[in-house]
């Protein structure tokens, strides 16, 4: 319950932030009326490419609270931070959807939303996100049954984020309207994605083999544990 309770803080400011920013697109939009039709297609949008860059943040904490080294100078806040916004993720990914399937122009449709390749609109780009917003959701529900499938089992399913962080790399690549504009941001999230996962699991290999130099007999403790 005090977990939940410490969640309240991240989620809130978010929030605070999302209202202020909602504010500011409304006011663009009732100062230019030629976009007020297209409302739910920039609600889309932005609420699309504002979970994807969420979404880096929360795989990036979480492959950091991986680290061999780095998970050791983390403290308790940096977890409840990366839960609150793994949250506000989904909160923004639910946006994304609903603002797609009411819009008239996307044709993506209910079923399209929910179904991969039922969208009229790029239907394997859209693909792409259905299956990674629903892939989402089963790994964040692992984490709150954690206890029921065991640690090992867990973080199989939780390392999936970084699978279902790539899927919706390319359903933003194929479905997005302004995919040339966002070349860069696409780019460097992508850079700084590989870039945590080469340093989290080359230290992993490094000290793998440091500790089977300096105990050899650890090697074989390692492989009887993966048979088990």
């Amino acid at each position: 319950m005090k977990s939940v309770t410490k969640l309240w803080g991240p989620i809130l400011w978010l929030e605070l932030l999302a209202g202020f920013l909602g504010f500011l697109a409304y006011r663009w939009i009732v100062l230019h009326p030629t976009l007020r039709p297209l409302w739910t297609w920039l609600l889309a949008r932005a609420t699309g490419i504002g979970a994807y860059s969420l979404l880096t943040i929360v795989v990036i904490m979480g492959i950091g609270m991986s680290h061999p080294v780095w998970k050791r100078h983390l403290n308790r806040r940096f977890f409840v931070w990366h839960r609150g916004l793994a949250l506000s993720v989904l909160a923004l990914i639910a946006l994304h959807g609903l603002s797609l399937a009411l819009d008239r122009y996307a044709h993506v449709g209910w079923t399209g939303l929910l179904v991969p390749g039922f969208s009229h609109y790029r239907p394997y780009g859209v693909a792409f996100g259905v299956i990674a917003a629903e892939g989402l959701v089963l790994v964040s529900l692992s984490a709150y049954l954690a206890q029921n499938f065991g640690r090992l089992k867990w973080m199989t399913v939780h390392r999936g984020a970084l699978l279902m962080w790539v899927l919706v790399l390319i359903h933003g690549l194929w479905s997005g309207s302004d995919t040339r504009a966002l070349a860069l941001f696409y780019e460097t999230s992508a850079g700084l994605v590989g870039m945590a996962v080469i340093l989290r699991y080359g230290m992993e290999r490094v000290t793998r083999a440091k500790t089977v130099v300096e105990y050899p007999g650890v090697q074989q403790i390692q492989e009887k544990k993966k048979d088990i």
